[in-house]
Parts: structure tokens; C-alpha cells; sequence
């Protein structure tokens, strides 16, 4: 049995609402005994994009419904994570990079905070981003950060 940490971005909670086939993956991550969690700011982020369509209340119920299945586990602010927003935020001052979104920036500090394994997002900005090497001289690793295709390709199919 599995006992790695697969975050989950928004995206991909979107992702599966929309299709039967992303769902089905993280059936199989979680049968395959892979910890599947997110963040608070994920959650909120998630409830928010579909309540902006009045007509979504089925799909926040699914959402929801999810959670459940999945046993979601959620993570919770804390001071590493200020401190790895920070961090990044400062870096990317100084640096001419894609990755400008706070909310993406803030959902992987959770994820490397958190020790993930994976970080499961379609974001191209945040799969392709470099961690400063300030935290990575403090210890802290990115996950490998993958769409549930990729993740399902490498990790999941093989098993």
C-alpha cells in the first residue's frame, strides 16, 4: 500500500466535475492508497469559481461529494507557509517568470510545506517553476508537479 501525498490544485477538482475520466484516476489513486489533499485556499478558490455560475449548486454538491470519497484531507495555514509565500513573492520580483498568480503561488507553498509528493495541476506556469534556491538551501523540496494525465501516465498505469 501507498502512503504518498498527492496535492490536488484547483484545476483539477474542476477537471473532474467536467469529466468521468479524471474522476476515475483519483479512484485510483486513492484505492492505490495515495493521501490525496489540499489546501484551504484550494477549497475556497474551488467553491468560489463555481458559485460564480448561480446555476453550479449540483456541482458544488459533487464537489463536496468528492471530498469525501476521496477522504480529502485539507491543510491549514501556517508560519512555514507565510514564510515560503514571501520567498517566492520576493523572488519573483526580481525575476521575469510566468508564475504571477498569488493564489497559485500560495497553494504550492502548501503543497512543499506540507512535504507533498506530487503537486496534480493543468497550470503550465506552476509546473515549470523553479523553487528559489533560498528554499531550497533551507531544505525544502517542490513536489513533482504533473497534470493527472501525467501522474496517471508515470505513476498509476505502471502499477
Amino acid at each position: 500500500m501507498n502512503n504518498e501525498i498527492l496535492f490536488l490544485d484547483t484545476c483539477v477538482f474542476i477537471d473532474c466535475l467536467d469529466s468521468d475520466k479524471h474522476e476515475q484516476i483519483l479512484d485510483h489513486a486513492n484505492n492505490d492508497g495515495f493521501t490525496i489533499t489540499t489546501s484551504i485556499t484550494v477549497l475556497g478558490e474551488t467553491v468560489t469559481q463555481l458559485m460564480e455560475c448561480r446555476t453550479e449548486i449540483d456541482r458544488i454538491v459533487k464537489f463536496c461529494e468528492l471530498l469525501d470519497q476521496w477522504d480529502v484531507s485539507f491543510s491549514f495555514p501556517n508560519d512555514v507557509i507565510r514564510k515560503l509565500c514571501y520567498f517566492i513573492g520576493e523572488e519573483l520580483s526580481v525575476r521575469d517568470d510566468l508564475f504571477y498568480q498569488v493564489t497559485d503561488r500560495t497553494h504550492l507553498a502548501y503543497a512543499i510545506a506540507y512535504k507533498s509528493d506530487f503537486f496534480i495541476t493543468s497550470d503550465r506556469a506552476i509546473r515549470q517553476f523553479v523553487l528559489p534556491k533560498k528554499i531550497m538551501n533551507a531544505g525544502y523540496r517542490k513536489p513533482d508537479t504533473l497534470t493527472l494525465h501525467e501522474f496517471y501516465k508515470e505513476y498509476l498505469k505502471k502499477r
